[in-house]
């Protein structure tokens, strides 16, 4: 357990020593402290986590910065949730959608942080990603041509209205990509260094939770037809959902690559255009969303030759 703790310390104070890259850090720090947790029993592995996590929070105390202690926070709890899910066996998508609600929760708890309500805590952070967006404008505008000030200024404040506007919807696909990433970093580690198969069944063959369908159904309703505080709730909820079955999509597609065995250039070609392009992106999700009642995959599977 001590040569556990001196490994899983270091990862666990990289975003705490370069707080500038802390959201980075987000993106695999967490399956980093999984593979070194693995091979303990459930009880000592939260022990482990608990501990380096004590350590984080005197470390942020210690140095005055207190307000890093979210982000060990938001680590120590998805790599807890991915342990029980390596522990339990839990599949792939049942891993990705607990760690994303983990993340989202924290991100609630985090806005209510001194005593403040939700609304409270999240006009501050409306604030404070405004006032950011207002600075890095007025550094780009000192360096422009006079000239193009009026045009520059007419798309910022379009830009701006729809940042602030689908705030909460953007936060939430940055917590399905931070589980994401962390997912495939376990996976990917003890595949390559321990030779273990972990949250199966491979990517391409991810199928959501029907149940998911209908909260999707839900959101785009009030997004399509309500006006006001449902339709803006809607298009954030919509949004925030968009990314799993997107994940599901993006499966169907590589599955059909293989199936097909289509070389590997125009794969890559192909993934560039369906990512480059807002309807490539609504096609994938879509993709994704129908394939709970139409079963695309079993649809395109060739008959295995005799």
């Amino acid at each position: 357990m001590t040569g556990r703790c001196v490994l899983g310390f270091p990862i666990m104070v990289l975003p705490l020593a370069l707080p500038g890259f802390a959201v980075f850090f987000q993106l695999f720090v967490p399956g980093l402290l999984v593979l070194a947790a693995d091979g303990l029993v459930l009880v000592h592995a939260l022990v482990f986590i608990g501990g380096i996590t004590l350590l984080g929070v005197l470390w942020c105390l210690a140095a005055g910065n207190p307000e890093m202690v979210v982000i060990l926070i938001q680590i120590s709890g998805l790599a807890l949730i991915l342990i029980a899910g390596r522990k339990h066996e839990w599949s792939g998508p049942k891993v990705l959608l607990a760690g994303y609600a983990a993340l989202v929760l924290m991100l609630f708890l985090a806005m209510m942080m001194g005593g403040q309500d939700v609304q409270a805590g999240y006009h501050r952070l409306v604030d404070a990603v405004s006032d950011d967006l207002d600075r890095s404008f007025q550094l780009y505008m000192q360096s422009s041509p006079d000239r193009v000030h009026a045009d520059i200024d007419l798309w910022f404040r379009g830009f701006k209205e729809a940042v602030i506007r689908f705030l909460p919807g953007m936060l939430a696909l940055f917590s399905l990509f931070v589980s994401l990433t962390n997912l495939l970093t376990v996976r990917r580690g003890l595949s390559r260094w321990f030779n273990i198969y972990a949250f199966a069944p491979a990517f391409m063959f991810w199928k959501m939770p029907f149940e998911l369908v209908w909260a999707v159904i839900l959101s785009g309703g009030c997004a399509f037809l309500l006006e006001g505080m449902p339709r803006l709730a809607g298009e954030n909820v919509l949004l925030a959902l968009s990314g799993i079955f997107f994940l599901q999509g993006l499966g169907i597609v590589i599955f059909c690559f293989r199936e097909f065995r289509v070389p590997a250039f125009f794969r890559w070609i192909t993934y560039f255009l369906l990512m480059t392009q807002w309807y490539g992106l609504v096609i994938i999700f879509l993709l994704g969303l129908f394939d709970c009642w139409f079963n695309f995959r079993a649809r395109v599977r060739r008959p295995v030759e005799k």
